[in-house]
């Protein structure tokens, strides 16, 4: 089983790595719903830490379906994640329709390789889950982060579980949205051994203005430790 801290910095990184997370997924601005991070803090990432880093690569706030150009700035993303050293990488697109592009798709998965690649929550605007998980097997991503289609992957959980009966020994299923140490049971029930969460807590910075919000959000140890204690204790009776 895998806990996945997702971190907008390279301190959420390191709090990440404090509290037992095995694996980071890397992005920036996750008000945002997570954009692609600097180069800079994909290098700091990967040389002040140990845990495997995995990069979002998202090129804009919005809708998942891409203009050739946007596919150029992933593909250049991807080369520049790969020359950095990084595990692997986060896509997703779609087509108009939300379909999943596999021509698209497939040629973004070879360009990473060696890399592993993850197909984000793009997946949870698909029209049809079983049709686009289909799309992305045949495409050959290791993975794919889903909340069941749904705000939070608790009220996702009966697709989760259908999905991973299903497909679960074609492609990994990671769930996300929503996930702390408290649920992680419910979701290993279902077969699921990937967690993927922020664990974020609100920083107040003591200051105030009209004109920006200084305060932020950053990765909490103590909430990824919690729920690698849980995962620990799952390991433990699996035998």
């Amino acid at each position: 089983m895998i806990l996945e801290a997702c971190c907008d910095s390279l301190q959420s990184c390191l709090n990440a790595q404090k509290g037992g997370a095995w694996r980071v997924e890397l992005c920036s601005t996750l008000e945002l719903g997570g954009l692609t991070p600097s180069s800079a803090t994909i290098q700091l990432a990967t040389q002040y830490t140990t845990m495997p880093i995995m990069v979002l690569i998202r090129p804009r706030v919005g809708d998942f379906f891409y203009s050739r150009y946007e596919i150029q700035t992933i593909r250049r993303e991807i080369d520049n994640c790969k020359a950095m050293g990084a595990t692997g990488v986060v896509i997703g697109l779609t087509e108009d329709d939300g379909t999943v592009p596999m021509k698209s798709l497939r040629d973004l998965v070879q360009a990473a390789r060696p890399m592993e690649v993850t197909f984000h929550r793009a997946f949870d605007l698909t029209p049809n889950p079983f049709e686009a998980t289909e799309t992305i097997i045949e495409a050959g991503c290791d993975r794919i982060l889903t909340s069941g289609q749904q705000v939070r992957a608790e009220q996702g959980i009966e697709l989760i579980a259908n999905l991973q009966e299903k497909y679960g020994n074609d492609i990994r299923f990671m769930v996300g949205s929503g996930v702390h140490a408290g649920n992680i049971p419910a979701f290993a029930k279902c077969g699921i051994t990937e967690f993927h969460m922020s664990g974020s807590r609100p920083v107040e910075t003591g200051k105030s203005s009209d004109l920006f919000d200084l305060n932020y959000a950053e990765t909490d140890a103590n909430a990824i430790r919690e729920a690698r204690n849980v995962i620990r204790e799952l390991r433990k009776d699996r035998g």
